[in-house]
């Protein structure tokens, strides 16, 4: 994931391209989807914004008769927004003269 200087955002755009076809003609539905059946896309081409994190994820073609095939899974792999830490730098130390320093008060 790039950084783009904005750390509300956390997610990358990821895109897979799949591609299936059916021997008889019949249109398909295609399923982009993990293990769990989570869905992150309904089309030949996937485009989804994903959090960092390691995802598998495969694309399924099914026919109007309930005919499907799964391919393999793919791997991706979001990391997180790279960033490095500020660096504060107070300056060099400083003195004052003698007649600019406060006497230390007396308590009576």
């Amino acid at each position: 994931m790039p950084h783009d200087g904005d750390p509300a955002t956390n997610t990358a755009l990821v895109t897979e391209d799949g591609s299936a076809f059916d021997p008889d003609g019949d249109p398909l539905v295609y399923t982009w989807a993990d293990l769990a059946h989570t869905v992150y896309g309904t089309t030949p081409i996937l485009t989804t914004a994903l959090t960092p994190g390691s995802y598998e994820i495969n694309l399924t073609a099914t026919d109007p008769y309930g005919a499907s095939s799964m391919s393999a899974f793919v791997i991706v792999e979001v990391h997180p927004e790279p960033n490095s830490g500020p660096q504060a730098v107070a300056g060099s130390d400083q003195s004052c003269p003698s007649y600019l320093e406060i006497p230390p008060h007396r308590l009576h």
